[in-house]
């Protein structure tokens, strides 16, 4: 898998983040070892509380030091239709590549 960004954007007085990307695919045992290449969308929203410091929170992680910045993520939707990926998938599985 190997993700080439598109674009990504930061809509104003939100808490989220859009991502447009394609992301590119082989199936693992493909005989032809065929690159997918599909479109995908992600949207990252962050935690209602990190106000204007482009949603950097203070928190304590493995290898940081308390009070050093880092990003939280409150969740994410990714938005793709794979379809292609999964009938190359099946092919494989049942040898009719």
């Amino acid at each position: 898998m190997h993700h080439e960004p598109r674009s990504f954007s930061i809509p104003p007085s939100t808490n989220q983040l859009i991502l447009r990307d394609f992301i590119t695919y082989v199936v693992k045992g493909d005989p032809e070892a065929k690159e997918i290449k599909i479109p995908a969308l992600a949207a990252f929203y962050f935690v209602d509380d990190a106000g204007a410091r482009m949603k950097k929170v203070d928190f304590e992680v493995k290898g940081r030091e308390k009070g050093e910045e880092g990003a939280a993520i409150e969740s994410v939707e990714i938005y793709l239709d794979a379809s292609e990926v999964f009938a190359r998938i099946q092919g494989v599985k049942n040898g009719t590549l």
